[in-house]
């Protein structure tokens, strides 16, 4: 148990060092998720090849140690999904968080006895939970995960795990929408609707956003957030902007604004 304990330490010092939280997103996400794979990896090839010195070991191991690091890589896994997504499609990121949640929703309907005698937290009942093969798991999807690798997992120190994933999860989404609702930005605009919806969508056809991967209506909705405005029905004023005698109306003017602060700046030459 000490050479696991070291090994998760570890762990956890690197996901510091990458400035890895349990609430957010981050940069490091992808090297995060590797962290602990190869954690879970390491742990799993020790447990396996040396099994536990006592049966107070096993029961900590699996009701504690395991749950919390594999829930991470679900985690993890989310995140880097969900952000990736958003960046693509509303639509996209909505079914992803709906799937997820029917996910667990059917996880918890199975298995609700069994999670109430967990929360329980009665200690005869660490024998026959956190220790490999006393239990008879259940025909279910738990059941059945723990049924491809006996060797390394209870039914319910996976279901911990599975638990721990979705309210890591939870809180992460909830993080999200907060921080989404006290962002205010300082910008105003000031032009026409059919300027900013003209900019936007040169934009978007330039693929200058996110290489162009991204959905109109996520860009529309940054957009409102950024310039404190509501656009409306985007479709319908770009079809307008596609039927005028001058469709770029706006891009001319900013090409226009640019060239002349240009040559002004090259007439002046101060002494």
């Amino acid at each position: 148990m000490k050479r696991i304990r070291k090994m998760v330490s570890q762990m956890n010092s690197d996901l510091n060092r990458l400035g890895y939280t349990d609430l957010t997103a981050n940069v490091n996400s992808e090297k995060a998720l590797n962290c602990v794979t190869d954690t879970f990896y390491k742990v799993r090839m020790f447990v396996t090849k040396n099994g536990f010195n006592s049966v107070e070991d096993e029961i900590q191991f699996f009701k504690t140690i395991r749950p919390k690091v594999a829930s991470r890589i679900g985690f993890i896994t989310f995140v880097i999904e969900y952000m990736h997504i958003s960046t693509i499609s509303v639509q996209m990121k909505d079914d992803l968080i709906n799937q997820k949640s029917s996910y667990f929703k059917l996880i918890i309907t199975e298995n609700k006895n069994q999670i109430v005698r967990i929360n329980r937290n009665m200690k005869e009942d660490d024998d026959k939970f956190y220790i490999r093969n006393k239990f008879t798991a259940p025909t279910n999807m738990i059941g059945n995960e723990v049924l491809l690798d006996p060797n390394f997992t209870t039914f319910h120190s996976l279901l911990k795990e599975k638990l721990l994933t979705y309210e890591l999860i939870q809180k992460f989404l909830n993080n999200m929408s907060e921080s989404a609702e006290k962002y205010l930005s300082p910008l105003v605009w000031t032009g026409s609707k059919a300027a900013l919806t003209e900019l936007m969508y040169s934009l978007y056809h330039a693929q200058s956003l996110n290489s162009g991967n991204l959905d109109i209506r996520l860009l529309t909705q940054t957009f409102e957030k950024i310039f404190n405005i509501d656009l409306g029905d985007v479709y319908r004023t770009f079809h307008e902007i596609k039927n005028r005698n001058e469709p770029t109306i706006f891009l001319e003017k900013l090409k226009s604004v640019i060239l002349n602060k240009v040559e002004e700046d090259d007439r002046f030459h101060p002494e």
